[in-house]
């Protein structure tokens, strides 16, 4: 991944520790390979607080970090609940055999049912329809980073990301973070590894 323009060296958030600071990164993040065995490592690196600013990208590094998200443990039942009382819904549409028994039949003489369009509310996509215009209200321009998503590290299945470390060139302001998180009934706001892209990438270009 890399970011559509990279941020100041000495780039300064709340979220970020402070230029000069140095926190010890887990070395195991510093690789660009891994192994399905080494998964419980991962799983087990902390949660920033603070980002350390090794994983600040930079076209100056040999390296891309790997991906963060800033943002907090998602109640995936409470947000789902806060947009349907909204009126929010956002569909998943998609083809797929209409089979009965009938059908069933057809199909063992060789001939395929026939297809339909399925209608199915997408729980995931109405909950980022809530996140997107929680964030509109909150802001004229808002970030268009928010979403829902999964992480390696954080102790529940999805996490309410706010912005990643490859948008630290634009990140929201201190403000915008607050009020969303308030806004959105969050927890405590961490930094969390992202499920896939959990170790460096060459930057041999700047890219």
């Amino acid at each position: 991944m890399a970011p559509k323009s990279f941020p100041p060296p000495d780039v300064r958030h709340a979220s970020l520790d402070a230029p000069g600071t140095k926190q010890v990164v887990p070395a195991i993040l510093k690789d660009m390979y891994w192994n399905p065995e080494e998964l419980p490592m991962f799983v087990h690196v902390p949660a920033y607080e603070k980002l350390p600013r090794w994983f600040i990208p930079s076209k100056k590094l040999s390296y891309k970090p790997p991906l963060m998200h800033y943002g907090w443990c998602a109640d995936f039942d409470a947000l789902l609940e806060m947009a349907e009382g909204r009126g929010f819904i956002r569909w998943h549409e998609y083809l797929d055999y209409e089979v009965d028994d009938a059908d069933y039949d057809a199909y063992d003489k060789g001939m395929d049912p026939p297809l339909a369009l399925i209608h199915k509310i997408d729980n995931q996509g109405t909950i980022g329809l809530l996140l997107e215009t929680v964030a509109r209200e909150l802001a004229p321009d808002p970030p268009q980073t928010v979403q829902l998503t999964t992480t390696i590290n954080s102790p529940s299945v999805f996490i309410v990301s706010i912005f990643t470390n490859y948008d630290l060139a634009k990140p929201p302001s201190d403000s915008f973070v607050e009020m969303f998180r308030v806004a959105l009934g969050g927890g405590e706001l961490r930094w969390y590894l992202d499920e896939e892209k959990i170790v460096c990438s060459s930057n041999r270009r700047g890219l």
